[in-house]
């Protein structure tokens, strides 16, 4: 009976020798894994962070050049009004009458225009 009980707790022992070491396998599986995911974690959160400040600086950018596109729609406006001005003051007739008034009301309201896209 002795034997029995020695045999029984032999492969008693032997099954908790096998659970123990199945045990530290899936220990050592799920650590694995769990190292594995806060790797993915980590660089998923990095291309977000990266994503996220693309999109910023691209938004930036948009807003950036709407209000240089509105400020160039402004100063044109501005051009032709004095343009337009100076041209009903002179009252011009013929092509050539228009180029060189042009040309002469360009030389004098570029600073104006310089002076408009300015502010």
């Amino acid at each position: 009976e002795q034997e029995v009980q020695e045999l029984s707790l032999e492969a008693t022992l032997s099954k908790l020798g096998r659970t123990r070491a199945e045990c530290e396998r899936v220990r050592v599986d799920l650590s694995e894994r769990f190292e594995y995911g806060s790797r993915c974690a980590a660089e998923y959160g990095k291309k977000l962070r990266e994503t996220e400040q693309k999109l910023a600086e691209t938004a930036e950018s948009r807003r950036a050049q709407r209000h240089e596109t509105h400020v160039l729609q402004e100063t044109a406006l501005k051009a032709h009004v004095i343009f337009g001005e100076h041209f009903r003051k002179e009252q011009l007739q013929s092509v050539s009458e228009v180029e060189v008034a042009y040309a002469r009301a360009f030389e004098e309201i570029s600073p104006q225009v310089l002076q408009c896209s300015e502010e």
